[in-house]
Formats: C-alpha cells, sequence, structure tokens
C-alpha cells in the first residue's frame, strides 16, 4: 500500500503502487524503458495490484510511451499529468 500521509504527484490511491521511472539520456532509444515497465506492469499484476500510476510531464517523450502501454491520464498535479494503467 502507498503511504497516504506522503504523496508523489502520481498518486492515485493508497492500493495503486506509484512509479517513478528514468532512463539516462544516452541510453533512450533502446527500449530500456519499455521492457523495465513492461516488467513491472507484469510483476504488479502477479501481485494483485489494481493497476499502477505515475506523474509526466506533457511535453516529455516517454508519455507516447505510457499511452502504448495502456496508461491514461486521470488527473493534473501542477503542470504534470497523473496518469493510471488500471488492470482488468
Amino acid at each position: 500500500m502507498t503511504d497516504e500521509s506522503a504523496p508523489g504527484y502520481g498518486f492515485v490511491d493508497r492500493f495503486t503502487p506509484e512509479l517513478s521511472v528514468a532512463v539516462l539520456p544516452e541510453h533512450t532509444g533502446r527500449g530500456i524503458g519499455s521492457r523495465s515497465l513492461q516488467a513491472l506492469i507484469r510483476q504488479a499484476q502477479a501481485e494483485g495490484y489494481p493497476g499502477l500510476s505515475l506523474s509526466v510531464d506533457p511535453a516529455n517523450q516517454a508519455l507516447q510511451l505510457y499511452r502504448r502501454l495502456g496508461f491514461e491520464r486521470c488527473g493534473e498535479s501542477g503542470t504534470s499529468w497523473t496518469m493510471l494503467l488500471r488492470f482488468r
């Protein structure tokens, strides 16, 4: 469970883990982010979580990856979007 007393920008609820993922600029474009997120998604599903959330600046190129993996915008915090991937 996520600690509600110290939520991050991508906080959705106490049952949904909030991701924070980064790939060094010199390693982008190699599929590292995609493979890492897919592994995190599989692990979260296997552990029975209802979904995953994250926060992203809409100008960040990773937004395309998040959308491709099924994350949807569900809110805003400052200039960042909160995105949620619900497991069905």
